[in-house]
């Protein structure tokens, strides 16, 4: 009984998502998503599979990326995880040419949670720390 209200408490559904990044199971990540989700990244919306396109354009850039929840907190529905992503950049992302730099960037990913399963998600990395760790000025 304890392991079914772990496994759909809000939290434990969000750290479940991120945790499957970490394992590059992003069928599993899908699995924890409604069929109706909604992703919400830099402004724009996003089906499930954009916003899991993008998760693997990410892990594709930085093939041994981290991500390891620093703080969470759940208010109903509604999840906030703040996170820390470490990784190295092996291939092209937004733009920048591979550099093989190591990287530890700030993020969060908010998530609101119906019936166990993740309906909406907005996730915030900080590309401006990122493009500094890489040796990238900003615009």
């Amino acid at each position: 009984m304890a392991t079914q209200t772990r496994r759909t408490a809000p939290l434990a559904v969000v750290r479940d998502a991120l945790t499957s990044q970490n394992e590059r199971n992003l069928e599993h990540f899908r699995e924890l998503c409604t069929p109706g989700f909604t992703g919400h990244v830099g402004g724009a919306n996003e089906d499930l599979s954009a916003f899991i396109m993008r998760l693997g354009n990410l892990l594709a850039a930085f093939p041994d990326a981290r991500v390891e929840v620093e703080d969470g907190f759940t208010e109903g529905t509604k999840v906030v995880a703040r996170y820390r992503m470490t990784g190295t950049h092996c291939a092209r992302f937004h733009g920048i040419p591979r550099t093989g730099a190591k990287v530890s960037i700030p993020g969060a990913f908010i998530a609101r949670v119906q019936n166990g399963r993740i309906a909406e998600a907005w996730n915030y990395l900080d590309l401006e720390d990122l493009r500094a760790q890489l040796g990238v000025q900003s615009i």
